[in-house]
């Protein structure tokens, strides 16, 4: 019988290559047996590493922590293109020949890359096109209607070079999609690219070294809530205001920071986020419920 963690919690999880995002997450919650789970971004089947799982009221979370910088060790093979725009293919060689970039050319490319870009999302993705998945309607053989998009690329290093293929550190923002980089950066340079590999190495303020594999990982490894808040504003609040918040009341004099989202913590807990009012805040996400002591 299922049972939710008592607190809000995480897994760190190291994702093989294979599974879905939503495969892992099933099978998790199978063994483990510790309620529905949720995560702060996909990973698709081709992909490996860092996963960050959501149990109990941390679900509430998923689509704030989604916006996370993450960071990706990305293979990028050139002179051919694929219509997933990865290794599932299938995949086409070009025929034209793959230019030979000096460090400045590299550079050059990097450059134009690297910032607020506009790009388009891949036809197979989970973008919506009409009330459908594009992937969808790509399966079906239509072209979905995709439309480019602002997404940020922090910083893009090559990290290698072996022949056709290069490798590549993308930190980025949320939103993006290292596959359109792959065939973007392949169409830039008129020979073709695709992504045959990827691995997400951080996420948040995780490293893939801090991960276990989905078969090892027990609830003795769940880490608490706190472990992925800090980094964003905090606001302490005694027993007596954390009781009000839990409860959906106003309470006076609490500052809402306003670049980040905030939280009220108790005894080094986050008890819930914080929505400003007149002259305080109140709850806009309850993550605890604290009882007044007796």
């Amino acid at each position: 019988r299922s049972t939710m963690p008592p607190t809000p919690s995480l897994l760190v999880i190291d994702k093989p290559l294979g599974p879905s995002s939503r495969a892992v997450l099933d099978g998790m919650e199978r063994r483990l047996k510790i309620g529905p789970l949720g995560h702060t971004g996909t990973l698709d089947p081709l992909a490996s590493g860092l996963l960050i799982v959501l149990a109990g009221s941390a679900r509430r979370l998923q689509d704030m922590l989604m916006a996370s910088s993450k960071t990706y060790d990305a293979e990028v093979t050139l002179g051919a293109t694929s219509v997933t725009l990865d290794g599932e293919g299938p995949v086409t060689t070009m025929g034209t020949p793959v230019p030979s970039l000096s460090e400045g050319d590299m550079r050059e490319l990097i450059g134009r890359f690297t910032g607020a870009i506009e790009q388009l999302p891949p036809p197979h993705s989970a973008v919506h096109v009409g009330g459908k998945r594009a992937y969808e309607l790509a399966r079906r053989g239509e072209a979905p209607a995709l439309r480019p998009r602002t997404v940020s690329i922090d910083h893009l290093e090559l990290t290698g070079r072996s022949g056709n293929i290069l490798n590549l550190r993308v930190r980025c923002g949320p939103g993006t999609y290292i596959r359109s980089l792959a065939r973007d950066l392949g169409e830039d340079l008129g020979c073709g690219a695709y992504l045959s590999g990827l691995r997400r190495v951080v996420s948040g303020p995780f490293e893939v070294a801090d991960a276990r594999t989905p078969e090892e990982v027990s609830e003795e490894h769940l880490l608490p809530l706190a472990a992925i808040l800090g980094s964003f504003n905090r606001v302490d609040v005694d027993r007596q205001d954390a009781v009000r918040l839990s409860l959906g009341q106003s309470v006076t004099g609490l500052e809402v920071g306003p670049d980040a989202p905030t939280f009220a913590w108790l005894d080094d807990h986050p008890v819930c986020r914080l929505r400003a009012t007149d002259g305080g805040a109140r709850s806009d996400l309850r993550l605890r419920e604290i009882r007044r002591e007796p």
